[in-house]
């Protein structure tokens, strides 16, 4: 069995944390934290994970609606909740996830849990495996090489008078286009324009500043015009 691909969606940072922590405490390194259901949507789209964490508590109706979309399309699904309440279990119960846990988390046993789940379902891995190998991608020239770049490999996108600068964790690629002509090719949702010259990966967001207009994203600061805040936010949400 390959190293599962795990990913945890809450709004309580501390309690994601310890979740996040806890998995990899136990064998599942390849495990990752998202705030928010959009962003969340985005990763699952373009990274098909394994499973999905999702914490829920009494009122939060967008991690429960997230929850059902996800069972609809057969992604495996465990709901953990930091307290235990009848009537969040009748309406966890109604989704029917793989598990349900409570705090205080045994993570051996949520391990034993996914481990016994996914021994009795190789199908499952093999399909995942199967979408995770699809990477969209294109080519881009540099200097007299085309190289093969995956679309989720690419941080940000800047543009400056009729050039282009692709830019990825690796390496820079500058072509004669123009942003417009460049946005075409990206998948919607996975990008978003935060400045008339500057696409960005929102996977690659480590930080918005609201008060300086920036987003930063590894070591560089993006300026984002006052026009994109307001998707920008949306994202973020």
């Amino acid at each position: 069995m390959h190293e599962l691909n795990l990913l945890i969606i809450g709004n309580d940072y501390a309690f994601v944390s310890e979740v996040q922590t806890g998995l990899r405490n136990v064998g599942f390194g390849h495990t990752e934290k998202m705030l928010s259901t959009k962003s969340a949507t985005f990763f699952i789209d373009n990274h098909h994970p394994d499973l999905v964490f999702i914490t829920c508590k009494k009122g939060d109706d967008g991690n429960f609606q997230l929850a059902k979309e996800l069972k609809e399309l057969g992604i495996a699904l465990v709901i953990l909740s930091s307290q235990f309440d009848n009537t969040l279990y009748d309406k966890i119960f109604e989704i029917r996830p793989l598990a349900y846990f409570t705090k205080p988390l045994d993570f051996i046993a949520i391990k034993y849990q996914i481990e016994s789940y996914f021994h009795s379902n190789q199908n499952i891995l093999k399909e995942n495996l199967t979408k995770k190998e699809r990477k969209r991608y294109f080519y881009l020239k540099k200097r007299n090489t085309h190289f093969k770049v995956n679309i989720d490999d690419i941080l940000y996108i800047q543009a400056e008078g009729n050039y282009i600068t692709v830019v990825t964790a690796d390496t820079k690629f500058v072509i004669r286009s123009s942003l417009k002509r460049g946005i075409v090719q990206l998948p919607e949702g996975l990008f978003l324009q935060v400045r008339r010259n500057f696409v960005v990966n929102t996977m690659y967001l480590d930080e918005f500043d609201s008060e300086n207009c920036t987003v930063r994203i590894g070591q560089e600061q993006i300026p984002v015009g006052r026009s994109f805040l307001n998707s920008l936010k949306n994202i973020l949400q």
